[in-house]
């Protein structure tokens, strides 16, 4: 039986009235239906739809609210989230709360709510390691959009606990059974008949020898259909042979996982997480894989939770770029005296205004493509382009942003064509970002070399080096999977959040390439992305003889 859902919600403000305006969402009072028809007959609107059914508790300051989490952990009644304020003086600003919060629960989902903050957000992101627990919901709050929180990451902390359980439980009994198949085969199948997942056996012929309950209703066939069939038999040629591989891994030995999207007999697709495990031999068989276990897991809910927040943090991304395009147009404007002739102290600050905003434009811009990259929805027009006109259609748009760091540009390259089969605009974006990256962490009268280098073996090596602090080894591992651009104290944070090189590590894959680095400590690093080169297609033999017959005319 499943348990009753997790509507338990903690908030942590300093302010009162933010206590008052929250429980007015998630924990109306019962006249709240009388008072909305009131309002709305008075005043043409009423209050956004209640959230009925959300149990609030109240803390004012961070450690407050810590202590009232491991009350009600201990008292085996956990929140499933917690609002927690950015700036709580005089104690624990946001982040510490939250960094103590999750050390005594670390399944709770956390929203950061605030106008403001003491931490940049790349320290906030470095500190906290969110992975997926964090969001961040910024002052003035919208009705809709709490109550979209607290139903969303309610579910998804209930959806999680029990994959993770259904998980635990599914391993602990395959191991448990595995030690006992031949003595306890029947109770075995009593147990895997109550589990709400894909569990099979397979022998060394591939042939099912145990299956579940579970896999006569996701299939839609009885007993006997499925029994001793092959996996050939079950699955047909086509979906046979994309998984044959991973078949012959367990039979190998190996432990195997995998996604697959499985046709139900209802019609309906599922997704699942696939495991193959291995069996063993004993006695005179010891250390021959007799067979594998199959643990299929529907994740499908989970799946779908995760394209919601993705959908989310997507449209929240494109409804903040609108307004800041239009506030750092109106800021160019004003600084190129369409307003007259500014004071020094103003434009300054229209300057300093300026920068920010194009600085949040970016960021937004690197959201928004980290979230199709990941969702697989970012668009590609692959076309033959010549690599070294590219690169300097790049050095020349950033020669700016170099001069005001007192650096310079060099490109490098090989006098003949060198071709490629990709996206145009995606390869700049790319190219940019290292240029960017290269300028930012070089000293000034510092140079950054571009260097084409010709193909070989048939791939396309493109090289930007500078002579920054270098890359810190701890950082240096996860440098391509997006967070702060910097690992060590030391190192001057340059106003970036890492996605820029997550990025285009993605795109570049995407095209058939790959990137890497190599660095230097006090030295300087190397970015370099390789690619295929572009295979010349051969004209048709006549087209091959009019052009010899027929030579261009010469200018």
């Amino acid at each position: 039986m499943n348990e009753p859902q997790n509507r338990r919600i903690l908030l942590i403000d300093d302010m009162p009235s933010i206590h008052e305006d929250f429980r007015k969402i998630l924990a109306p009072r019962p006249m709240a239906s009388e008072l909305n028809g009131f309002e709305a007959a008075l005043f043409g609107q009423a209050e956004a739809p209640s959230c009925a059914g959300f149990e609030l508790d109240s803390a004012y300051q961070g450690r407050e609210g810590v202590a009232r989490a491991e009350a009600a952990l201990q008292a085996g009644r956990p929140y499933a989230m917690a609002f927690v304020d950015m700036r709580m003086p005089p104690g624990w600003d946001g982040v510490e709360t939250i960094e103590r919060l999750w050390r005594i629960d670390p399944q709770v989902q956390v929203v950061i709510c605030t106008a403001y903050s003491d931490h940049a957000w790349e320290e906030v992101l470095e500190r906290l390691d969110v992975q997926d627990r964090l969001l961040i919901l910024k002052k003035p709050f919208d009705m809709i959009e709490v109550s979209q929180l607290a139903r969303t990451l309610t579910a998804k902390w209930a959806l999680a606990r029990q994959a993770a359980s259904q998980v635990s439980g599914l391993e602990e009994a395959v191991q448990e059974r595995t030690r006992a198949l031949h003595a306890s085969e029947s109770q075995l199948h009593q147990i895997a008949d109550t589990l709400p997942a894909l569990i099979a056996y397979v022998d060394a012929e591939q042939r099912f020898q145990f299956h579940n309950q579970s896999y006569e209703e996701v299939f839609g066939l009885k007993y006997e259909q499925i029994h001793g069939k092959t996996l050939r038999e079950m699955m047909g040629d086509e979906v046979y042979g994309k998984v044959q591989g991973k078949v012959e891994e367990a039979l190998a030995g190996y432990s195997v996982q995998y996604d697959r999207v499985q046709k139900t007999a209802n019609g309906q697709l599922r997704d699942y997480v696939m495991k193959y495990l291995p069996r063993y031999g004993e006695d005179e068989d010891e250390g021959k894989v007799l067979g594998f276990f199959v643990l299929g897991t529907d994740v499908t809910e989970l799946k779908r939770l995760e394209r919601l927040k993705s959908e989310f943090i997507s449209s929240v991304s494109h409804e903040l770029r609108m307004p800041l395009v239009s506030i750092r147009g109106t800021l160019g404007l004003i600084a190129g005296g369409v307003a007259g002739e500014l004071p020094a102290m103003v434009k300054n600050l229209v300057g300093i205004a300026t920068n920010n905003s194009e600085r949040l434009i970016r960021l937004l811009n690197d959201i928004i493509d980290s979230e199709t990259i990941e969702s697989g929805t970012m668009h590609f027009e692959p076309r033959p382009v010549e690599l070294l006109p590219l690169l300097a259609q790049a050095v020349a748009a950033n020669e700016g942003f170099a001069s005001q760091h007192n650096v310079q540009l060099v490109l490098d390259g090989p006098a003949e064509a060198v071709t490629v089969n990709v996206d145009h605009d995606r390869l700049n974006q790319v190219i940019t970002n290292l240029l960017s990256n290269a300028v930012k962490f070089s000293p000034p009268a510092a140079s950054v070399r571009i260097r084409l280098l010709r193909p070989d073996n048939g791939r396309v090596r493109v090289e930007v080096a500078d002579s920054g602090p270098g890359i810190p080894e701890e950082f240096g591992k996860r440098i391509f999977q997006g967070g702060p651009q910097t690992g060590s104290p030391d190192t001057q944070l340059k106003n970036g959040t890492g996605l820029g090189l997550n990025i285009s590590h993605s795109i570049v894959a995407r095209m058939g390439g790959s990137m890497g680095f190599t660095t230097d400590a006090g030295k300087g690093s190397v970015f370099f992305f390789e690619l295929p080169q572009a295979v010349p297609v051969p004209l048709p033999i006549d087209d091959r003889l009019w052009a010899m017959v027929h030579p261009p005319l010469s200018a």
